[in-house]
């Protein structure tokens, strides 16, 4: 039997957060753990669930998801984070990079990205890129 994988969403739009759970209940073999919109609530939902695959958005309603993405790679750092995000300019790519981000898209124009990487991740996808390939 092949296991989920667990995939917490840390975005402060309920449309966002809407809408990636209605995409990702299509994908098999992936299951959404928790939503959050804060940085308070990311930190305990990840050591309450222990995700796979953290969906984060650098905007939270207490705080940076910058932050969320320093504390995930130092205390759980084989889990995959894929940063969501309107604010796509190369200076923040350049600091969640520098941070162990994963993968780094776009709201505006690579939403879709996000189903593709967890079909990669649960092994129906195409091969799994780079940071810097994406």
């Amino acid at each position: 039997m092949d296991e989920s994988v667990k995939v917490l969403i840390v975005d402060d739009s309920n449309i966002v957060c809407e809408r990636l759970v209605k995409m990702l209940a299509n994908l098999k073999g992936v299951s959404v753990i928790g939503l959050t919109g804060s940085a308070a609530g990311a930190s305990h939902l990840i050591a309450k669930h222990q995700p796979d695959v953290i969906t984060l958005d650098l905007r939270l309603a207490d705080g940076s998801g910058m932050e969320v993405l320093r504390e995930v790679k130092i205390s759980r750092p084989a889990t995959s984070v894929i940063v969501l995000t309107n604010h796509a300019g190369p200076v923040f790519k350049e600091m969640c990079e520098r941070h162990n981000a994963d993968f780094f898209f776009d709201k505006a124009i690579e939403f879709e990205r996000v189903g593709e990487v967890l079909l990669t991740l649960t092994g129906r996808g195409a091969a799994r890129q780079s940071f810097l390939e994406c």
